[in-house]
């Protein structure tokens, strides 16, 4: 009985805290430069993420696309065409493209559709306007004589 006892583990006496830092030591490896507090590798670690403009800055400060190839000529031909000269299949860039396309040509139906109609109850408003004040003017009182009230007095 005295045995078992000596045998089994304290479980309670060990000590379970995690070690943090094995994962990494795994795979970065722990040889001298891969420490928690280096600076140069903390200074890769920027450079690494640090988003380059390439132009994009300026073509935006243009009012143009952030990337040169989403937008001009080459954009809007097909991928590639048969030996005849006839357009290939479409890739799946170039269906997205059509489909964007048809949205913006149809949102722009829409807008110009909404101002006409705006422009036609203006001049609907106007029209109805003009014919209620000559409806007005013609049920007034008209004058009889051409002399002034205070030449009669």
């Amino acid at each position: 009985m005295i045995r078992n006892q000596l045998l089994r583990p304290n479980w309670s006496a060990l000590s379970s805290q995690l070690v943090r830092g094995a994962a990494r030591d795994h795979r970065y490896g722990s040889e001298e430069g891969y420490d928690r507090k280096n600076e140069v590798r903390k200074d890769y670690w920027i450079r690494k993420r640090m988003r380059r403009p390439l132009g994009g800055d300026w073509r935006e400060n243009m009012l143009k696309v952030r990337n040169p190839n989403e937008e001009g000529p080459l954009s809007d031909i097909p991928d590639w065409t048969f030996a005849d000269g006839s357009p290939g299949v479409p890739s799946f860039k170039e269906i997205g493209r059509i489909e964007t396309n048809k949205k913006y040509a149809f949102d722009i139906k829409e807008a110009y559709d909404l101002m006409k109609q705006s422009e036609n109850a203006i001049k609907e408003k106007a029209k109805s306007e003009e014919k209620r004040t000559s409806e007005y003017l013609g049920q007034r009182l008209q004058p009889k004589g051409s002399k002034p009230f205070s030449d009669l007095l």
